[in-house]
């Protein structure tokens, strides 16, 4: 299940953890996105953390059409 956090990192720091763990780009994005959820997605998480990311959660504007009308 996807989630609605992020996880931002120091500018190379996503290269690094590919590396490091051994995957592609793509998958330490879906990690950091929140859009995996498995073990190994966890543990990307847990290191990008350690390593000065930030997580961010997603803001949804309200949509004009739930606003109660003012005229």
């Amino acid at each position: 299940m996807a989630t609605d956090k992020k996880i931002i990192m120091p500018l190379g720091e996503r290269q690094k953890l590919a590396r490091d763990f051994g995957v592609s780009l793509p998958t330490v994005r879906s990690a950091l996105n929140g859009i995996t959820c498995s073990e190994l997605a966890e543990q990307i998480r847990a290191e990008a953390l350690r390593r000065g990311g930030e997580v961010y959660l997603k803001v949804v504007p309200s949509s004009r059409r739930n606003r109660p009308d003012s005229e």
